[in-house]
């Protein structure tokens, strides 16, 4: 048993944490092969390709405090197996591969901050709490800024010309 643990941390907030952990790396390797996918001269859309590339870094970043708080309360980190990302855009589809993408992205930061409110829910204890402030805000600032995108890439529906300017701007 660790010393740091010293019955300030339970079972089901290590397991919380270890289900966070997970659900970061999964991000991060979502964001990875969305970065993948739109790099490629088949799809050709390399601003939103570094955008990914930049949230998949991130995403890691989170992944590595959250494996440090989970050291520091004298919890044991478990990472288990990544499932592959499930996205299926349609090039043919109603709307834009961009739009497609964002969506899938909105989507995935949902489900990690439902994830770290249900840590938040479920825990009584201050030192967690303060921890999971900082990802809180971020990631309600995350999902406002997805929102704006989506937003835009509606307005510009399949406009290739307009796609294209899009893309050029994610650059910036």
């Amino acid at each position: 048993m660790s010393y740091c643990r010293k019955g300030n941390w339970n079972e089901n907030l290590e397991n919380l944490i270890n289900k966070q952990i997970n659900m970061e790396l999964f991000a991060s390797h979502s964001y990875k092969s969305l970065y993948s996918y739109f790099k490629s001269d088949s799809v050709g859309f390399p601003g939103i390709a570094e955008f990914f590339k930049k949230s998949s870094d991130e995403e890691m970043e989170h992944a590595e405090k959250f494996i440090q708080y989970q050291n520091i309360r004298g919890g044991k980190v478990r990472i288990t197996a990544i499932d592959s990302p499930n996205f299926d855009f349609n090039e043919n589809g109603e709307t834009s591969l961009l739009f497609q993408a964002i969506r899938y992205a909105l989507e995935l930061e949902q489900q990690v901050y439902e994830s770290i409110l249900n840590i938040s829910k479920s825990c009584d204890d201050v030192g967690l709490e303060d921890f999971l402030d900082e990802f809180v805000k971020e990631q309600l600032e995350g999902q406002y800024e997805l929102g704006i995108k989506l937003k835009q890439l509606e307005r510009i529906g399949k406009d290739g010309h307009g796609l294209i300017h899009y893309d050029t701007e994610m650059f910036k």
